[in-house]
């Protein structure tokens, strides 16, 4: 069994539709975040094996 860690949690900017983010990919906003957070976190990537990470459009 793999061991399951939670590092932390963490947020991008939140921007209005079709405002400065409007053309920008989610995907593109989340990996910034989380190399923040495995860097805030003191955690080396390479100890990664999966992540999960979520997106929510209002």
């Amino acid at each position: 069994m793999t061991d399951v860690v939670i590092v932390e949690a963490v947020r991008s900017a939140v921007g209005k539709r079709n405002g400065t983010l409007g053309h920008t990919h989610p995907a593109d906003i989340l990996g910034p975040v989380q190399m923040a957070c495995l860097e805030r976190a003191g955690v080396d990537s390479s100890q990664v094996g999966q992540v999960v990470g979520g997106c929510i459009n209002q």
